[in-house]
């Protein structure tokens, strides 16, 4: 039986470790036989994809504002494509503003 995970973490706040990491990886890319690591961009955010091919789970942080970051994991992800279309779905400009 196939899991099918959609979890959606927000992270808030100047000091969050995950913020910190963010930043620091936002230039990194990555491709491999079995995993894609790099910067997106999506509804107008950047973003960093990992996506894991060979397990067809996907990771998607987004920085939403020097203070806000959304973390969107999802299972079973095949493509970049099928992330974005999932988290297009969201209203991040909602949560963006929602720290202004």
């Amino acid at each position: 039986m196939e899991r099918n995970l959609f979890e959606m973490t927000l992270v808030m706040g100047k000091g969050a470790p995950l913020l910190a990491n963010f930043q620091m990886m936002s230039t990194m890319k990555m491709e491999t036989d079995d995993e894609i690591f790099k910067t997106i961009e999506v509804s107008g955010y950047k973003g960093l994809l990992n996506l894991k091919k060979n397990e067809k789970s996907g990771t998607l942080m987004l920085s939403l504002s020097d203070h806000m970051l959304v973390v969107i994991e999802a299972e079973p992800i095949a493509s970049e494509s099928e992330v974005i279309k999932l988290v297009e779905q969201l209203p991040l400009a909602k949560f963006a503003a929602q720290v202004k």
